[in-house]
């Protein structure tokens, strides 16, 4: 017995090599049953030559002690239960395949411990050679479809398709797809009560919308070439929807150059993003076929939801029938998840237990933010977009909760009547304009350069939404729950808030109820008292870091105004002592040093006054709209214009004084501090680059109503 454990150790080396004389020889000699376990697996050494990549050595095996009447180890499982098949399915080994099926048929249909067969291990794996050879094999031996279906999935009804789109194989998966439609129906569903589309719908990083790619990142994106398939489905989609391209007319030769540029340049980043290209193309085709197939839109919602007049929300919510799979659905028991989750109506029952609701294709793609899917959906069938879950809520309301704004703006520029979309109240009595207050749904959390602009962007949002909706809807109280004690007096000021509201309702109390139709419950919030406070540690965040950021800016502005003051009076090159006029007056770059100089002064406490002013508002939350950022905006202006100029005034200053030849090398070295100060504050500088279109919309708005006949002759 202790003999044979050295045994062992120099029989796993010797299949780790590949040794396959050694292999055969020494299993020879080791006594049969095994009494030590050779992996910590239980495996064969069959097991071990095939996830090892040694197909000779595994053949040689298979040819001297896989003769399953002989009890060989063909017939062998591992703590798994994994046959020799399942670990040859994982692999593209399809003549040992061949082998195998060739000596035990029935291995095609056996499953592990997971309930998998090998196809299973195959789809999984992203093994498309093997799974053809598999799939051929269970045709043959199944000719009945309906008798294929049970040996495509495993325990917990996971399927080949499924798998295949978790495992982000979509090429696969298409073909799954394909040769298996009923697996892409709406009634071939996991545990979980997830069918394909579903599942592809929860990778944002399947597809383009979900990655955010620097500007080089982009080219490299637009310049690789598309594959043949990629470009006749593009095609042939623009001929059915009578849509031209609207494109750049290329050169014939354009993509053979661009196909020899990515030959030729093998960055690691250009094979990265260009290996993301055809993933993005490939889970496209596949979410264009299973759109196809979906009709989970089409369940009507017997949610509690209302289109109307808000003040005809009832005050308490009932209790809804317990639904199952296949029918319509309801508002849950008790009120909705406030954590940001939403249902699609696909509540059932597998295996006697009842799942949770799941959201629909359309709407899960809106709160990941893949907008491919989401306008494929909505171009197949236009009519899906008056989907909702069974929390009451559409496609409007899903989008402004996640934040997705270019599903948004596709909504609203659809064809439809935007009235039924926007009226909607859902079963908790929030209006689309309550979920700009809800911060739960974020995906990928905060994406601006600081708190500043996030709550500037979630204003705009407020502002977005706020000219969609009725003016009555504004007023509109929603059922949220009360909230605990320690949860309203965490802080003093919040105390401070709360007995302000008090102070309020009591008042409202005296005015007649025809004022109040809209507050019909008093436990409830405006969309407004929602948005303050759940914005309350954001604002105070962006208080915060807009005083510091105040505060270190102007010291900086402050510095360059000093010096620029006293290079004003020590001029370079010195001044005649009789008449005090400087000495290089005559100098050409006596004027570019003295033009500079005064720049410098002027942007620099042009930009000390815009930071003063930031600091002493009020920081108030409507100020973070547009008054705060647009001070900000100027004061980082300038600040930057104060240190080129003065970095230029002081190149000047050594060319007056050296005499160089080369003074490009002065210029250059001069602009380096500005060029990384430049780069550092790119990504600040592009967020507050909405707030100067904001302004210069505004102004041209004011000028175009001033400068209108009508518009002046109502003023008059």
């Amino acid at each position: 017995m202790e003999a044979e454990r050295p045994n062992l150790k120099t029989l796993y080396e010797s299949i780790v090599k590949g040794k396959t004389d050694d292999v055969i020889a020494q299993y020879e000699n080791i006594p049969k049953p095994l009494r030590y376990p050779l992996t910590p697996r239980h495996d064969s050494i069959l097991h071990v030559a095939i996830f090892m990549e040694r197909e000779s050595l595994a053949s040689e095996i298979l040819k001297k002690y896989g003769d399953p009447q002989a009890g060989g180890l063909l017939a062998e499982e591992n703590i798994h239960g994994h046959t020799i098949l399942h670990e040859v399915a994982g692999t593209n080994m399809t003549s040992l395949a061949k082998d195998i099926l060739r000596l035990d048929p029935n291995l095609l249909v056996k499953t592990n411990r997971r309930g998998e067969t090998p196809i299973f291990r195959a789809a999984h794996f992203g093994k498309t050679e093997m799974f053809r050879l598999l799939a051929n094999e269970l045709e043959r031996k199944f000719p009945n479809a309906s008798d294929v279906l049970p040996h495509l999935q495993r325990k917990d009804k996971t399927t080949i398709l499924h798998t295949a789109v978790l495992a982000e194989f979509f090429d696969l998966a298409l073909e799954i797809a394909r040769k298996y439609e009923y697996l892409s129906l709406e009634s071939t569903r996991d545990e979980k009560g997830m069918i394909a589309l579903q599942l592809l719908s929860d990778v944002p990083s399947a597809f383009k919308s979900g990655r955010n790619y620097g500007l080089l990142q982009r080219f490299i994106y637009y310049s690789a070439p598309s594959t043949e398939d990629t470009k006749k489905e593009e095609d042939s989609n623009r001929g059915d929807t009578g849509v031209s391209d609207q494109g750049p007319k290329l050169p014939p030769n354009y993509d053979v150059c661009v196909q020899c540029f990515f030959v030729v340049v093998r960055w690691p980043m250009t094979k990265r993003i260009y290996n993301e290209k055809r993933k993005h193309e490939s889970a496209f085709k596949l979410a264009r076929f299973l759109i196809k197939k979906d009709l989970s839109w089409t369940k009507p919602s017997e949610s509690g939801g209302i289109e109307g007049d808000p003040g005809s929300w009832p005050r308490e919510k009932t209790v809804p029938p317990k639904t199952t799979e296949g029918t319509g659905s309801s508002c849950p028991t008790g009120g909705s998840n406030k954590e940001g989750g939403i249902g699609g109506g696909n509540e059932g029952t597998i295996k006697g237990k009842e799942t949770p609701p799941t959201l629909t294709p359309l709407l899960l793609a809106t709160s990941t933010g893949i907008v491919e899917i989401v306008k494929e959906i909505l171009r197949v069938y236009p009519q899906a977009v008056e989907h909702e879950s069974y929390e009451g809520q559409n496609i409007l309301h899903v989008a402004i909760k996640h934040r997705q704004l270019e599903i948004f703006r596709h909504v609203k520029e659809m064809e439809i009547p935007m009235q039924t979309l926007v009226r909607r109240i859902d079963c908790d009595g929030y209006t689309i304009l309550h979920h700009v207050g809800n911060m739960q749904g974020y995906v990928g959390g905060r994406t601006q350069p600081g708190p500043a602009f996030e709550l500037q962007e979630e204003l705009r949002w407020m502002k977005r939404v706020r000219k969609i909706i009725p003016d009555h809807y504004q007023m509109h109280r929603s059922m949220e729950k009360e909230k605990t004690a320690d949860e309203h007096f965490e802080k003093s000021n919040e105390k401070l808030f709360e007995e302000a509201q008090e102070w309020l309702k009591q008042k409202l109390k005296l005015i007649p109820h025809h004022d109040q139709m809209h507050r019909t419950n008093g436990n409830g919030v405006t969309a407004d008292e929602l948005f303050e406070k759940t914005h309350k540690e954001l604002l105070k965040d962006a208080q915060e870091w807009l005083m510091r950021t105040s505060e270190s800016c102007s010291t900086v502005s402050v510095l360059i105004a000093t010096v620029a003051f006293a290079a004003a009076y020590t001029v370079p090159g010195g001044s005649n002592q009789e008449t005090g006029v400087p000495v290089l007056l005559c100098d050409p770059f006596f004027v570019v040093f003295t033009v500079m100089d005064v720049l410098s002064l002027a942007s620099s406490l042009t930009s000390v006054v815009m930071f003063l002013s930031i600091l002493t508002s009020p920081f108030d939350l409507k100020d973070f709209h547009h008054t705060l950022p647009l001070k900000l905006q100027f004061g980082f202006t300038f600040l930057f214009f104060s240190v080129a100029v003065t970095m230029l005034a002081f190149a000047a200053t050594i060319v007056l004084i050296i005499h160089l030849k080369k003074r490009w090398l002065i210029y250059t070295a001069a602009f380096l501090p500005v060029s990384i100060f430049a780069i550092l504050q790119f990504p600040l500088y592009l967020a507050s680059m909405t707030t100067w279109k904001f302004t210069l919309k505004f102004i041209k708005n004011c000028v175009l109503h001033k400068c209108t006949p009508s518009s002046a002759s109502e003023d008059h």
